[in-house]
């Protein structure tokens, strides 16, 4: 025999809470992202004002590499950040597919309860 209904109606509350759960993630993706970008525009903002004090040949070229560095740094955090986002989408297309079989099963078990009360009945 299936689940009963309240063991789908479980697995259901489960899913959804496992949704709350991937929102709150992807909420603090977000939160991390913004605290980044205000870090780095910040910090390299104050890098590049070093650019306007008399600088030799080679404190220039080390200030530039630093900056390029940064940069490059930056640009791999974000892609970091948009592989978790990543994630965190596919496990939530996936839950709420769950979602759906589960929906799907709890229809179909109460149907076939209702069909077995019937026939019960019926003799």
């Amino acid at each position: 025999m299936g689940k009963s209904l309240q063991d789908i109606e479980e697995e259901r509350r489960q899913a959804f809470r496992s949704l709350d759960e991937l929102d709150r993630q992807k909420k603090e993706i977000n939160r991390l992202e913004f605290q980044t970008e205000d870090l780095y525009a910040e910090s390299i903002f104050a890098l590049k004002q070093l650019d306007y004090l008399p600088l030799g040949s080679r404190d220039t070229m080390n200030l530039y590499d630093v900056l390029s560095a940064s940069e490059r740094n930056q640009t791999l955090i974000f892609l970091d950040i948009d592989d978790a986002r990543n994630k965190l989408k596919k496990q939530e297309r996936q839950v709420e597919d769950r979602i759906d079989e589960l929906g799907r099963d709890y229809r179909l078990t109460l149907e076939n309860q209702t069909n077995r009360k019937e026939r019960s009945y019926g003799n």
